[in-house]
């Protein structure tokens, strides 16, 4: 991936990456807990902010920005792995962004930022398990 280039990922692809992470958490508990903290974790595959700062996510007609969508899909695959579920996210995210904060020499703010990205992930999660969510593509 090229952090210079502005991919925007259409409606389809970023379905694509759900359907990878949907699968990730289908696996048996221990793996699929482990796979969702290797993608998830700083540098890890769906660090969307580093590993492609610039690109943009369609989902359900909404344009996400690459920290936005790594967080979404955060809070998604959270939803599918309970009992680790949003509180568990948080935890993470808090601990990431203390890390990073530290580093930075900013000042921490428990990674309220990623708050409303999650919490739509999850939604999403929960909509999809009831079989009533939305268009993947946010149209008819």
């Amino acid at each position: 991936m090229n952090p210079t280039y502005a991919h925007v990922y259409n409606c389809k692809q970023t379905q694509e990456i759900i359907q990878w992470a949907r699968e990730a958490t289908q696996a048996p508990w221990p793996e699929a807990l482990w796979r969702g903290f290797q993608h998830h974790n700083e540098m890890g595959q769906f660090d969307f902010k580093i590993n492609e700062p610039r690109a943009t996510f369609v989902i359900n007609g909404d344009t996400l920005k690459a920290d936005e969508f790594g967080n979404f899909l955060a809070g998604y695959t959270g939803q599918k792995l309970v009992p680790v579920g949003i509180g568990g996210v948080r935890a993470g995210g808090i601990i990431i962004d203390y890390r990073a904060s530290r580093a930075a020499n900013k000042p921490f703010d428990w990674d309220m930022d990623s708050v409303p990205a999650i919490v739509a992930g999850a939604a999403y999660a929960k909509q999809e398990a009831k079989g009533s969510g939305p268009h993947p593509c946010g149209c008819p």
